[in-house]
């Protein structure tokens, strides 16, 4: 665990000076704490991983939603911090583009541990692209974020898109008449997308770290659903014949947060979401997978004086 005197330079037996300040970067795919007792407030900045995706027939993965808030943190003394990971595809070479992405994973910041009732603010990710080998079609992963997360996008239209979390449920999976449906997403989770007719051969892309959906499993001549992102609700996976996963929600707690901007990208693109915001660190950050995984989440808190909102 990350403690405020260790960054501040004060005695551990000490008390904290009021006006103390800091700031710590969280980019590795995972989970962490830091220790935030005797503050009061904090700022949350933070992006969300995005989905896996293929070059092929704009089968992309939705890139990672963006949330910033302060957060009064007066009687907390541990932040469980997580770091979404990028949605993985399972190969680039045979039919390995036969498979559906996986989804991205949330970034989040909760009371003590990790867990839905816990939590504080959460970014929602984007999610897995669906499998395909061209045609002209689009089955990209819908974005992360904001409070509803964006619909896999399928064109031309053909119902096996999964759909978007919800403030207050996840989003559906896809449905493609006689195809495997996809999961529905549900708390902190993207449903897993659906398989594909035949002979299942090929697996699905791996869902990313925190609550990422698998993608379906494929045989080497039909195509399966990518997965859901995951988020404060997880969107919902993409059905079989290769329908995109759901992105997941946004969720900046109610009482205790405030000064909250929520952003999501455009559907249908693999772009991070608020790329343009003078913290986004660049890179594949939160950007969705164009022929491989999707880039990881992003997390910065600050307090005292080096907040910004």
């Amino acid at each position: 665990m990350l403690q405020l005197n260790q960054l501040t330079g004060f005695d551990a037996g000490q008390a904290a000076p009021p006006s103390r300040s800091g700031s710590q970067t969280f980019n590795t795919a995972g989970t962490d704490t830091l220790d935030v007792s005797g503050l009061s407030e904090i700022q949350v900045t933070m992006w969300a991983a995005a989905g896996g995706g293929w070059t092929n027939g704009s089968l992309r993965g939705g890139g990672g939603g963006f949330v910033e808030c302060k957060v009064n943190v007066t009687g907390i003394s541990t932040l469980a911090i997580a770091i979404g990971g990028g949605g993985g595809i399972q190969g680039t070479s045979g039919n390995d583009d036969n498979a559906g992405a996986g989804g991205g994973g949330y970034s989040g910041i909760f009371n003590g541990s990790i867990a839905f009732a816990n939590a504080l603010a959460v970014a929602g990710a984007g999610g897995g692209a669906g499998g395909g080998n061209g045609g002209g079609q689009t089955d990209a992963g819908g974005q992360g974020g904001s409070t509803t997360g964006g619909d896999g996008t399928t064109s031309p239209a053909d119902g096996s898109n999964g759909l978007g979390g919800t403030p207050s449920a996840g989003g559906a999976g896809g449905t493609n008449g006689g195809e495997d449906a996809g999961d529905a997403g549900s708390q902190l989770a993207g449903g897993t997308g659906g398989d594909s007719t035949g002979t299942l051969s090929i697996l699905g892309g791996p869902g990313g770290t925190n609550g990422g959906g698998a993608g379906g499993q494929s045989s080497t001549t039909q195509n399966s659903g990518g997965g859901g992102g995951g988020g404060y609700y997880g969107g919902g996976g993409g059905a079989g014949a290769n329908g995109p996963g759901g992105g997941g929600s946004s969720f900046a707690h109610a009482t205790l947060a405030s000064s909250v901007t929520h952003a999501g990208g455009a559907d249908g693109t693999e772009t991070a979401a608020n790329s343009g915001h003078s913290d986004y660190p660049g890179g594949s950050v939160a950007v969705g997978g164009d022929n491989g995984s999707g880039g990881d989440g992003w997390v910065k808190i600050r307090w005292g004086t080096d907040m910004t909102i």
